[in-house]
């Protein structure tokens, strides 16, 4: 691969990074505002990274610089599983969450 293509790809995982943290921004500044003792920001963040980032690898893998390293492929399956695990967990935790305060811990007293 060419220095030229090399970093061209290098560019746009930079600009998808900027745009994923600035969607992970946009769902969580609400939540920080409209309810500021909300306990799961880095959950929601981390939730809006994945789901971002797994599904821009899935439909653009072959064009980002990934594409031809295969054992950071290998690696990233490896890494996937736990991370898969401690979202499912994190959810868990999330739904306890709401059973057992229900929602008005979260939203407070907002008005419809």
């Amino acid at each position: 691969m060419d220095k030229g293509r090399q970093r061209l790809m290098l560019q746009f995982e930079l600009l998808w990074w900027i745009f994923t943290m600035a969607a992970a921004l946009a769902v969580v500044m609400p939540i920080y505002f409209w309810a500021p003792t909300f306990p799961f920001f880095r959950d929601n963040v981390i939730f809006v990274v994945v789901f971002i980032t797994l599904t821009r690898y899935i439909f653009f893998l072959e064009h980002s610089f990934w594409a031809r390293r295969q054992v950071l492929k290998v690696a990233m399956i490896f890494v996937s599983v736990p991370l898969v695990f401690m979202l499912v967990q994190q959810l868990n935790t999330f739904q306890t969450f709401l059973d057992e305060n229900g929602p008005e811990a979260v939203v407070g007293q907002m008005s419809l």
